[in-house]
């Protein structure tokens, strides 16, 4: 233990045997301290009805995953413009709190360090500039967890004589992901950082007007935990703020206390198929070391349908720092039956031993199976302006691409000029970052097989309210010429040929050969057979 002149400890809910817990470290885990820099809060207010909150969500989670160890997270689920959002009446008086506090009277709202950010700003520059300022106190957070009772224990140093200043401490449970099966009235099925519990309540800890420098200020806490669509999702944010200007002076994160001293958590589990048309996965893990020890091995676990695949990992990760791999290829294992993969990710024999990471689920879906030729349907939404896709084939080459459209609500078709076998990505892209189904209306798009009779058969239809929508296809026997047949438009206007030199041949052309086809919003060449 280390020598202070003067050590005050004040005692709000004071936690039982905690100092004796504190000593083992197998039974606790410390808050992130970076030597060289601030840890950032940022704090979002949103709503599950709130369809702006939809179209910042993507730029918010980037910014968290990208600057993870730079942030800390913190998300507020309020009661408006939807009074029933499952989050916000799970605990309503602590966002209530936080709302009055910051006097919050629209979603989405975004703060860095207590401070308004508008949600169009470069948040890279913002978390820069927060992370930049010089450090008044020392703070530091351990956490445990017994039988369901999370026990957390703050201490604030001041680095200089603090006084004439209304600080508090706060201390959130947060759950790190919440997703749920249905997505909400906005579209969204998926939050990070969710605020679940304000220790001991949203109005936080109140410190002493005046905290001298060389004395260690104390408060322990402890909560049955509660309220979680998962618990093994649990973190602390432990932050200390001027309750007067809102400036937030330091903050910590702790990750759940895992008890044991080899340890670690899958973030996510990025770069993977959706959908596959033959056996191959690889996916790209960012892990957290959640364990009292540095973590100098791991295997990555991959689970497909009851085979296994592993990849080794070797390094020295200290006590919450953040590592990613990149597992190989794997190839063998069988495609399900049904069409759906069960697919589980995990981290084992960390240091050698049996500790294992939670595993994670990801979707893995077989892809649509189609013959001759695949023709994409696309009902606009309202601002039809902001819809195009682009078609790529298993390399990653650019096949076909399509829009932006004029017409809003709808119906455009296009028949891929698709003459090779293969696996195929169509991606929907929505500048509006709003998607064809979210607030500009209720568009949609559809793949069909188009046989060598014309029929039509229906291989996927989706909806999207975010940037972009993904499908994945495998084609065989393609047969480009089904594309004369059935013109690609069901626009008045009929598509036009010409030669590769440029001559016109009006919109059917009676001679073999190759084309360049201008159909409404795509130009492309196309092979002529009668």
């Amino acid at each position: 233990m280390r020598t202070i002149k003067r050590d005050i400890i004040i005692c709000s809910m004071l936690l039982t045997g905690l100092t004796t817990l504190a000593d083992n470290a197998a039974d606790h885990i410390r808050g992130i301290t970076p030597q060289d820099r601030r840890l950032v809060l940022m704090e979002e207010f949103t709503n599950q009805g709130c369809g702006p909150c939809a179209a910042f969500a993507p730029k918010f989670e980037h910014t968290v995953w990208s600057r993870l160890g730079d942030v800390v997270a913190l998300t507020y689920h309020g009661n408006y413009p939807d009074g029933a959002d499952k989050i916000y009446l799970a605990n309503t008086s602590d966002v209530i709190s936080r709302m009055n506090y910051y006097d919050i009277t629209g979603v989405p709202t975004l703060l860095l360090n207590g401070q308004r950010v508008s949600t169009d700003a470069d948040l890279d520059t913002c978390i820069n500039i927060c992370a930049r300022d010089a450090a008044t106190l020392d703070l530091q957070s351990t956490a445990t967890l017994h039988d369901g009772v999370l026990g957390v224990a703050a201490s604030v140093k001041p680095m200089t004589n603090l006084s004439g200043r209304s600080l508090r401490l706060y201390v959130a449970a947060v759950e790190e992901y919440v997703k749920y099966a249905q997505s909400t009235s906005n579209g969204e099925n998926h939050w990070l950082y969710v605020m679940r519990k304000m220790l001991s309540d949203g109005d936080g800890q109140s410190l002493p007007a005046t905290l001298l420098p060389d004395s260690t200020y104390s408060y322990h806490y402890q909560w049955t935990v509660s309220g979680y669509e998962d618990d093994r999702q649990l973190g602390i944010v432990v932050f200390v703020q001027d309750a007067n200007t809102h400036d937030v002076l330091a903050t910590q994160y702790v990750p759940r206390p895992s008890g044991t001293v080899s340890n670690a958590k899958i973030l996510r589990v990025i770069d993977t198929p959706t959908h596959i048309c033959s056996p191959r996965f690889t996916a790209v893990i960012p892990f957290r070391n959640t364990g009292a020890d540095t973590l100098r091995s791991a295997n990555i676990t991959v689970n497909i349908n009851g085979c296994i695949q592993t990849t080794a990992w070797q390094g020295a990760l200290p006590p919450l720092g953040i590592d990613t791999v990149r597992t190989q290829p794997f190839t063998d294992f069988s495609l399900a039956q049904d069409g759906n993969n069960q697919v589980s990710i995990s981290l084992t024999e960390l240091n050698g031993t049996e500790a294992a990471s939670l595993p994670v689920s990801v979707a893995l879906t077989n892809a649509a199976s189609a013959r001759w030729a695949v023709r994409l349907s696309i009902v606009t939404d309202n601002k039809p302006e902001e819809t195009t896709w682009t078609l790529y084939n298993s390399t990653g080459d650019v096949v076909e691409h399509g829009g932006p459209y004029t017409d809003k609500r709808h119906r455009y078709q296009h028949v891929f000029a698709l003459d090779v076998d293969d696996c195929y990505r169509l991606v929907l892209h929505d500048t509006g970052h709003n998607g064809i189904s979210g607030s500009a209306g209720n568009g949609y798009f559809s793949l069909h097989q188009i046989d060598q009779n014309g029929s039509a058969k229906l291989l996927s239809q989706q909806t999207f309210s975010t940037d972009s929508a993904e499908v994945y296809f495998s084609l065989s026997n393609a047969d480009v010429s089904l594309d004369i047949d059935h013109p690609s438009t069901t626009n008045s206007s009929l598509p036009t040929y010409t030669t590769l030199n440029g001559t016109s041949v009006g919109n059917k052309p009676q001679q073999d050969g190759l084309y360049l086809v201008t159909d409404h919003q795509l130009t492309r060449k196309v092979v002529i057979k009668h």
